[in-house]
């Protein structure tokens, strides 16, 4: 953010913006995106392990297709 020649604020984009006047909902929206990268990373990653070993099982199993 600077100052243009008659001493008014000029921003240059939207994060600017809300951290100047809206901190708190800046903040709250950067750590919802956080905790929401997180769950879907972890479900991701639960998605994987039970393909794994439904597919361990599949091989080891003799009746298994």
């Amino acid at each position: 953010m600077n100052k243009n020649r008659e001493g008014k604020e000029v921003i240059h984009s939207i994060v600017e913006f809300e951290r100047t006047y809206f901190p708190a909902a800046l903040k709250k929206r950067v750590v919802d995106k956080s905790t929401k990268n997180r769950a879907l990373g972890i479900r991701v990653a639960k998605e994987s392990l039970s393909k794994i070993r439904k597919e361990l099982n599949r091989k080891t199993l003799p009746n298994s297709r």
